[in-house]
């Protein structure tokens, strides 16, 4: 166990270009800084995400959002870390962030989008990332009694 607990903070800091397997042409689409702009549980929101290619096989994803006000200021709403394994088409994850809440997470990837179906305690719900040229999209649900609840929505540009 504490052989993990060591490794852990290494692939989160030795950034490495490419993943040692093939997966599909999301994931290099997906790299790099993002910046974003939407709607986040029914106010004005701004996004950042951050995706890094790991040896091995893994995905890190740093991301954060707020609340924009009308004069452009932000209040940070949450800050997040993830890391996924990733094998082909699919991968297996966990995300942990400033509630503190920590979420596991089953990602499917096709050549533009990467769909993550997350799991914690007292919540599941799905994130959809879709890239088109310097474009992404990104939507967040929320499943409550079986019922999809949309909570967050933003288009990023590449930083």
């Amino acid at each position: 166990m504490m052989l993990g607990c060591l490794l852990v903070p290494c692939l989160l800091l030795s950034p490495v270009q490419v993943l040692s397997q093939d997966v599909p042409e999301i994931v290099d689409l997906l790299a790099g800084s993002w910046e974003g702009e939407g709607e986040l549980l029914g106010r004005p929101g701004d996004f950042s995400m951050t995706w890094d290619a790991r040896e091995g096989g893994f995905l890190r994803l740093s991301f954060r959002n707020g609340w924009t006000a009308d004069d452009g200021t932000v209040t940070p709403v949450l800050a997040a870390e993830a890391v996924y394994h990733l094998r082909g088409d699919s991968g297996l994850g966990v995300w942990m962030d400033s509630r503190p809440q920590q979420l596991t997470l089953q990602a499917e990837l096709t050549d533009s989008s990467m769909v993550v179906l997350w799991t914690a305690a007292a919540e599941t719900g799905r994130t959809e990332y879709v890239v088109r040229g310097d474009m992404a999209h990104v939507i967040d649900v929320v499943f409550v009694d079986g019922v999809e609840r949309p909570f967050a929505e933003a288009s990023y540009r590449r930083r």
